[in-house]
């Protein structure tokens, strides 16, 4: 459950150490296109309870796992894929999002939910790869008002697009 300790991320980047300059990369490509993450080398501190952590991790709306050698070689990051994996296990709300970061051999049961390959792609193929998480049906973004501009309240000489803009925003549907 998010709290003021424990906000809710979009995406948690789960990695083995050697492949922690591409969680940055991708860390930083995911922020610049609006989604907030939770990344060992920015939001764990030294001391701090790796089970914590990775219950903190998994707990978030979508995981990313960077598949390599050394990711499938740690108890950690074995723990974090299964438990997002169970939490998604056929896929159909995107909550695991494999990356394949170098070459290695996937598990049958990680292998089922097919991944993004980063391997001998352009830094331009993965930016655009990583963008089209945004249309994922699991990918949905909150909309704070708060950070609308704020504009005049008076409105004139609108009002056939003001009756328009009513309509559109009262559906039948909810109603």
């Amino acid at each position: 459950m998010a709290s003021a300790d424990n906000p809710k991320h979009d995406f948690f980047i789960s990695r083995a150490g050697a492949d922690a300059e591409v969680a940055i990369w991708i860390d930083t490509e995911l922020k610049a296109l609006g989604f907030t993450t939770l990344i060992q080398d920015v939001d764990f501190a030294p001391g701090q309870s790796i089970p914590g952590n990775i219950e903190r991790g998994t707990a978030t709306g979508r995981m990313i796992a960077l598949l390599s050698p050394d990711y499938f070689k740690s108890p950690h990051t074995t723990a974090e894929w299964q438990t997002g994996y169970m939490r998604d296990p056929d896929g159909s709300k995107a909550v695991l999002v494999p990356i394949r970061v170098r070459d290695c051999e996937i598990p049958p049961l990680l292998g089922r939910l097919g991944y993004i390959d980063f391997v001998g792609r352009s830094e331009e193929d993965r930016r655009y790869s990583l963008g089209r998480l945004r249309d994922r049906p699991a990918a949905q973004k909150q909309v704070s008002v708060a950070k609308l501009p704020v504009v005049s309240p008076i409105l004139l000489g609108r009002e056939t697009e003001l009756l328009k803009l009513n309509e559109a925003w009262i559906s039948p549907d909810i109603r």
